[in-house]
């Protein structure tokens, strides 16, 4: 830790650490105070609780996060043990309406894709003889938006070369 801090124990105070030596003593002391304790007392949750928060919050500033990949590709699996298997992630659905007052998604799904939307495909319903005055007249260039003058607009030179 020193090595980190370049030896400067005011070096955290900016972060709520007035003095490193004095977190990491006090965490110490009271560590060795809860080794003491009876086997039914000595508890994770009695050492979380015994031990500062200045302790932890150095902590969360100096440790460095790692994944359960890199720890068992870098590390001693024998000497910490391994990790626990994972269980397949529950999936839980829920219907958008618990009380039953909408219709089915699915049937809404279906209805959907019976319309045809010919409001936004207009061009569907011009005679095909009409179809070329409608694209000199209207076509854009789909990046720029800008009127194509040269044909169609429809991968004209134009677009290639903007």
């Amino acid at each position: 830790m020193a090595f980190i801090v370049e030896a400067k124990d005011e070096a955290l105070k900016s972060n709520g650490i007035i003095s490193i030596e004095q977190t990491l003593k006090m965490a110490q002391t009271r560590f060795n105070a809860w080794l003491t304790l009876d086997g039914s007392q000595r508890t994770t949750e009695s050492l979380l609780e015994t031990l500062n928060f200045d302790y932890f919050k150095l902590l969360d500033l100096l440790t460095i996060a790692r994944s359960r990949k890199h720890i068992e590709k870098y590390y001693d699996m024998s000497e910490i043990g391994k990790f626990p298997e994972r269980l397949r992630p529950v999936n839980i659905k829920t219907d958008i309406d618990t009380e039953g007052r909408f219709p089915a998604l699915e049937n809404i799904n279906r209805d959907i894709r019976l319309l045809n939307l010919s409001a936004y495909a207009p061009l569907k319903y011009v005679l095909p003889h009409k179809a070329e005055e409608y694209s000199r007249k209207y076509d854009r260039n789909e990046r720029t938006g800008l009127k194509c003058t040269t044909c169609t607009g429809v991968n004209c030179a134009t677009d290639s070369a903007l």
